[in-house]
């Protein structure tokens, strides 16, 4: 009897023993598949996020393009407003411009008179910008002399090319106001000044302004 169950046994096995080799090589199949499946997965998640890198580095270039483009129009209006008129008081109703030459030439042909002179800045008063020089190309200069609030010339102004108008005047000043008039002028500049420079009195021509354009 124990033979026989042995057999039975041993028959058992022997039918079951392809049914586990088929298990195991079906396992070993679905393995190598979910392998590959999760190989893929993660080659498919890869590229999803290599895509995404692209597109915000994208996204960040057009940004940063946008910008430098807004900077470069922010320095173009900026270099438009800084070369722009500067218009101050009335506006300017004479014909054509005095030479300053001419004019402090033969100044008692003007005096009294509404005059127009070109020329650029080489000095403006520092405290309330209420005078400033303008130069022609020979050095000579006039005074352009504003009531105070009236105009205001920009401190920075000097370099620019200016057309000035106003009434030509002129000053006959003792010693005494010709040394309070030239440390006025050294305190609106900055400048230090000795009173023994001025020996006597003086006579000074300039324009009373009432308008001005700086270019």
């Amino acid at each position: 009897m124990r033979a026989s169950a042995d057999c039975a046994d041993t028959g058992a096995a022997s039918q079951a023993a392809p049914a586990v080799a088929a298990r195991r090589k079906l396992l070993r199949v679905e393995g190598v598949e979910w392998g590959m499946l999760n190989s893929n997965y993660r080659a498919d998640e890869g590229r999803r996020r290599t895509e995404a890198a692209a597109k915000a580095g994208a996204g960040t270039a057009v940004i940063m393009a946008g910008m430098k483009l807004l900077i470069v129009l922010f320095i173009a209006a900026g270099s438009l407003l800084t070369g722009a008129e500067t218009k101050l008081g009335k506006p300017l109703a004479a014909k054509e411009p005095v030479a300053i030459g001419a004019l402090l030439a033969k100044p008692a042909d003007y005096v009294g008179k509404t005059v127009q002179v070109k020329g650029r800045i080489v000095e403006v008063c520092q405290e309330m910008g209420c005078w400033m020089y303008l130069a022609d190309a020979q050095g000579n200069k006039i005074r352009i002399k504003v009531n105070d609030g009236e105009i205001v010339f920009p401190k920075d102004g000097a370099g620019r090319a200016g057309t000035a108008e106003g009434v030509f005047t002129k000053q006959e000043l003792t010693r005494e106001q010709a040394v309070e008039r030239a440390r006025e002028e050294a305190k609106d500049t900055g400048k230090k000044f000795d009173p023994a420079s001025i020996k006597s009195g003086t006579v000074i021509y300039q324009i009373q302004g009432t308008g001005a354009v700086l270019e």
